[in-house]
C-alpha cells in the first residue's frame, strides 16, 4: 500500500462514516455541459472533475513497448527509452526503492532519489542509485514546512529545491533528464506550475507522476490553476501512455481522487533521427 493511499485510509477511519449524497462528477458529466459555466463562476468540484476527466483520456500515445520497471511503467519506444548516459530523477521514496533499483541495475542508470521525509542523510543506496535528502518544490528552502496532514504528523522542516536549483548543483543543467518520477503528495501541481513556467521539461523524455487530490489538500482555490497545468503539459507535447485511476470519491464533504500516469515528451519524436 503507498503512503498516499494509506493517508486516504486513515483519513477515511477517522470518519465516522463516509459521506452519502450524489456523485458530483456523475452529475457533473450527465448534466452540466463543459461550457455551461466561465472560468470564474465554476465550482471547485467542477475543476476537479475535468482533472479526472483529462486524465480519464487514457492513452494519448500508443507505446509498443511498455515495460514495469520496478512498479512504474515506462515507454521503451525508440524515441523514449532510456539511452546511456542514462539520467533518472525520482522523488518521492519513503523507502521504496523498487524502481529506483530496477532503472540502476537493469538499464545502466545513474539514477538521484529524493526523500526529506524519511529522516535519512545523503548516501550512497547502491553503486548506481544516489539518495539525496532533499524534497521537490516550486521555491528555493532550507526550512520548508510541510502541512501536518496523516502524513506528515509533527511539525517539521525540510531542505527543498526547484528542478533547475537540482539540476545546477549535481551538474546536470545541460543533461536530457531521461526520467523525472513525482509522488510527492499533492505538491505535485505547484512543482508542475514552476516547471513549465521555468521550461524544465522540454529535456525530460518521460514523466512518471502520482497526481493527488486529498479531501483537505490542495487547497481548492487552487483546483483551477491545476487543470490550466494540466492542459498546459499536454500543449507542449506530453501524452499519457499509462493511466491507473483509483481511491475516487466525488462528495461535497469528501472528495478524493488520484491517479498513476506516465507520460512521454512527444517532443522526442521530432529529434528521434538524429539519435
Amino acid at each position: 500500500m503507498s503512503t498516499a493511499t494509506l493517508s486516504c485510509v486513515l483519513y477515511i477511519c477517522n470518519l465516522k462514516s463516509l459521506p452519502t449524497g450524489p456523485d458530483l462528477c456523475q452529475t457533473f458529466k450527465e448534466h452540466l455541459s463543459p461550457d455551461a459555466a466561465t472560468n470564474r463562476t465554476r465550482a471547485w468540484w467542477e475543476w476537479a472533475c475535468m482533472i479526472e476527466r483529462e486524465l480519464d483520456k487514457g492513452e494519448e500515445y500508443k507505446c509498443k513497448d511498455l515495460r514495469i520497471m520496478g512498479d512504474r511503467p515506462v515507454c521503451y519506444d525508440l524515441p523514449f527509452r532510456p539511452r546511456k548516459p542514462c539520467l533518472v530523477y525520482s522523488f518521492g521514496i519513503d523507502f521504496n526503492y523498487v524502481f529506483d533499483d530496477a532503472m540502476a541495475s537493469q538499464q545502466d542508470c545513474d539514477v538521484f532519489s529524493f526523500d526529506p521525509s524519511m529522516g535519512e542523510m545523503d548516501h550512497q543506496h547502491a553503486p548506481k542509485v544516489s539518495f539525496k535528502a532533499i524534497g521537490l518544490a516550486a521555491r528555493d528552502s532550507n526550512s520548508y514546512q510541510p502541512n501536518l496532514d496523516h502524513y506528515v504528523k509533527d511539525i517539521v522542516t525540510w531542505k527543498v529545491r526547484t528542478l533547475a536549483s537540482i539540476r545546477r548543483m549535481l551538474g546536470h543543467e545541460n543533461r536530457t533528464l531521461d526520467i523525472l518520477k513525482m509522488d510527492i503528495e499533492t505538491y505535485e501541481w505547484e512543482v508542475i506550475r514552476d516547471l513549465l513556467a521555468s521550461r524544465q521539461l522540454s529535456s525530460v523524455r518521460q514523466l512518471i507522476i502520482e497526481w493527488h487530490i486529498f479531501p483537505d489538500e490542495p487547497y481548492r482555490h487552487r483546483f483551477t490553476d491545476m487543470y490550466r497545468s494540466l492542459l498546459a503539459l499536454k500543449r507542449i507535447g506530453f501524452r499519457q501512455v499509462y493511466v491507473n485511476s483509483f481511491d475516487r470519491y466525488h462528495h461535497r464533504e469528501y472528495f478524493n481522487s488520484q491517479a498513476d500516469v506516465s507520460m512521454v515528451n512527444t517532443q522526442f519524436l521530432k529529434l528521434s533521427t538524429r539519435d
